[in-house]
């Protein structure tokens, strides 16, 4: 196969510009789309690696998000290609050492993606700094969805304790990404360098910077956030991107108020004129204070102290799952009205953090005993239930709503909890649907069945000969038929060989065995 290079056709239609990256999946060249007139990004496997190429494709193809580098098509001739939008800049990595404004700045679009990713039922799971292109405006485009689709994918520095340990991909597993992305910014080297191992990412609790790399001080709820995106366990770590992406914008909020404030000593202030007394026409009294609020820098202060309290509650109220003393001071909420909100008053709800806390908990913990299970896999509409609960609590708890948000997870965790004792039913049925299927000659049937059998007990025996007899059947069937042409014409030797050659590629199969004995 010829080599790639400059100016190289492809598929009649690419022709090569230059390389632009390399990674563990494949090489990146630029190259120009005559019929379209425009510039794509090719990717071509390396050796080997085409099947995880067509595995990436078929997982973020489906993903169409303003942050997310689009996926055009797959090319198969003359060698596998992946063809994406191109993105002409650097990556986020070129932020290392700036201040951590800047770099808040970059990630939120990224946070916002990896929200819609998730609600997509898509995981990223390889967060570096490569992996987020900047063009030359400044936005961010999340690329690189390879190591969902490839079993062991991922870069170490950014791969949770549970990815290491080769769990399913959940979302907070690029939960833990960003936060190892958003310390190497901030820090100007990954998590643990330059002596990054397993062990010291599955036992170790890094602490956050104290400055950034300006020298500027990280304010405490940033780095109250890093701590949290890092915790061990996912149940510790903040509920969801959305989550993240609101403290993110807490943070900038407060720091740009922090701006306000120091200008406000330059800049005088305008005073309010009081009722009753024209502009320009307040009379001057000595020794009189003009104007009748609170000093500019008293509000603006006020202000930045809200700014962060909130910041703080969207992190360490979800960490707090664990470990609450039965006496939890009490935090008042809003209820929503069922009049207009225009006309309609909230009437105030009392609201027990530790029941909050243990009904998150709870819905967390039953969620990702589902996800263990595939329960996308089986449980169907209920699990489309199940997630719309569990996104509505997530935007109640957003908008501090905090009373809607703790009915939505008690009732998502009263559901998981239906979902998680029908799981042997399911696998019962699965079993015995599959064995039916294999009878009836059904095998798309009998493979669907089995394969569901497998997602929930992926060491069930029976599950697994059962899907390797279904995978066998069209072959079984073939030989079947060509036993029983064979006999009807009286060719009694050549039927007798292919009974036997079914019985061995289908040894549990009752009609071949029969057959041979017979003849």
């Amino acid at each position: 196969m010829e080599p790639l290079a400059a100016g190289l056709e492809l598929a009649g239609r690419f022709r090569l510009i230059r390389a632009v990256g390399r990674g563990g999946l494949g090489e990146v060249w630029l190259a120009e789309e005559r019929a379209e007139s425009r510039r794509v990004a090719l990717k071509f496997p390396h050796e080997g690696q085409a099947a995880a190429l067509r595995a990436c494709f078929a997982t973020a193809a489906r993903l169409s998000h303003p942050g997310i580098v689009a996926l055009h098509e797959i090319v198969e001739q003359p060698r596998p290609f992946l063809v994406m939008q191109y993105v002409e800049g650097s990556d986020v990595g070129a932020l290392r050492g700036a201040g951590y404004r800047a770099i808040l700045a970059a990630l939120l679009p990224v946070a916002e993606a990896l929200e819609y990713a998730h609600r997509q039922g898509v995981v990223h799971r390889d967060l570096k700094p490569a992996n987020v292109l900047r063009d030359a405006q400044g936005r961010s485009f999340l690329t690189d969805f390879a190591a969902t689709a490839a079993a062991g994918g991922g870069t170490l520095p950014s791969m949770s304790p549970q990815q290491l340990d080769g769990a399913a991909p959940v979302p907070g597993d690029d939960i833990y990404g960003f936060g190892a992305l958003l310390y190497e910014l901030i820090a100007g080297a990954p998590l643990f360098h330059p002596q990054v191992t397993a062990e010291r990412i599955r036992t170790v609790q890094p602490a956050s910077p104290e400055t950034d790399l300006a020298g500027e001080p990280l304010p405490a709820a940033l780095r109250g956030l890093l701590a949290a995106l890092l915790r061990k366990t996912p149940a510790e770590r903040p509920p969801g991107m959305g989550a993240v992406r609101d403290a993110l914008e807490q943070i900038l909020l407060a720091g740009a108020e922090q701006t306000v404030r120091g200008a406000a000593k330059l800049i005088r202030p305008v005073q309010r004129e009081r009722s009753g007394v024209p502009a320009g026409d307040s009379p001057v009294v000595p020794g009189e204070r003009r104007g009748a609020g609170l000093p500019a820098s008293v509000v603006f202060a006020a202000l930045a102290v809200l700014a962060v309290l909130a910041a703080i509650v969207v992190f360490y109220l979800p960490i707090m799952v664990r470990g609450r003393a039965p006496a939890a001071p009490e935090i008042a909420v809003a209820q929503v009205a069922d009049a207009p909100a225009a006309a309609a008053e909230r009437e105030p709800a009392t609201v027990s953090q530790a029941a909050f806390d243990e009904a998150l908990g709870a819905f967390l913990r039953r969620d990702d005993e589902l996800r263990a299970l595939n329960a996308e896999r089986w449980a169907g509409a209920d699990w489309l239930e199940l997630r719309r609960l569990a996104d509505a609590g997530d935007a109640a708890y957003r908008r501090r709503d905090t009373a809607q948000a703790l009915q939505n997870y008690r009732d998502a965790a009263a559901l998981a909890d239906r979902l998680l004792s029908q799981a042997p039913a399911v696998l019962t049925e699965a079993l015995r649907e599959g064995g039916a299927a294999l009878d009836a000659g059904d095998q798309p049937r009998a493979i669907a069945s089995f394969e569901r059998a497998l997602a929930l007990e992926g060491g069930n025996e029976a599950a697994r000969r059962g899907l390797e007899r279904a995978r066998n059947l069209d072959r079984l069937l073939a030989l079947m038929a060509a036993a029983e042409t064979a006999e009807a014409a009286g060719d009694r030797t050549g039927a007798l060989e292919s009974y036997r050659q079914a019985v061995a590629l289908d040894p549990a199969a009752g009609e071949p065995r029969a057959a041979v004995t017979r003849l």
